[in-house]
């Protein structure tokens, strides 16, 4: 259910912004990879 919740609020989103310090986990890259099948824009804070 929560992961569902993240992906609605990709949707609304206009931007993806992360702050991951390096390391992206299994739910992260799903995310990731929904925000850029929808065209998204994702900025990194830190490297990756």
């Amino acid at each position: 259910m929560l992961e569902t919740l993240h992906l609605r609020k990709i949707d609304l989103a206009d931007e993806l912004i992360l702050n991951v310090g390096g390391y992206i986990g299994t739910s992260t890259a799903r995310e990731i990879a929904y925000a850029q099948h929808l065209g998204k824009r994702i900025r990194f804070l830190e490297g990756s």
